[in-house]
């Protein structure tokens, strides 16, 4: 199991050379996401809903390379009651660019929401220590599994079949 420590090892701004994504176990109550888009729209109501919650940064190569990963997953998994929310990661060497961050979506074709993090609250909360990283919800509001750099798509996929089960429905009964 990877320690919080070996986030730096895979995370955008590391000094590793070529980093592979690692997966850790985590547990806890899942902070509240709640508020607006960068767009302006509310976000969607995501209780009972199995999250997505990934970090990333318009400025980041590797957030833009995972995009259309988390883009097919949120697709694919929609109807299983998944919902994946993009958080614009902000603070330290990443500037805060709302308008970068809307071309990006915009440009990627992003359909899932995107949010801001004003004061890093969701990202102190969710553990986030380097960008990219990925958290996988329950349908329970607990967190499950930290994705530690870019996400693939076998491995998303394989975290979110043993969230959902194999009744293929994510939402909380």
């Amino acid at each position: 199991m990877l320690s919080l420590a070996s986030t730096a090892l895979v995370a955008c701004g590391s000094d590793a050379r070529s980093p592979a994504p690692g997966v850790v176990t985590t547990t806890g109550p899942a902070p509240e996401i709640g508020g607006r888009t960068l767009g302006g729209p509310a976000l969607p109501d995501t209780d009972g809903k199995v999250l997505v919650v990934n970090f990333w940064n318009p400025y980041c190569p590797p957030c833009r390379v995972e995009a259309p990963v988390l883009e097919a997953a949120s697709r694919r998994f929609a109807r299983d009651g998944v919902e994946v929310v993009g958080v614009h990661y902000t603070g330290g060497r990443w500037p805060k660019s709302v308008p970068a961050a809307l071309s990006f979506v915009r440009a990627a074709h992003l359909t899932y929401p995107v949010t801001g993090d004003p004061g890093a609250r969701l990202a102190a909360g969710f553990g986030i220590e380097g960008i990219p990283s990925t958290v996988v919800v329950d349908a329970a509001g607990r967190m499950r599994f930290r994705v530690l750099g870019p996400v693939k798509a076998g491995v998303l996929d394989r975290l979110l079949a043993g969230v959902i089960g194999p009744g293929g429905s994510a939402r909380a009964s």
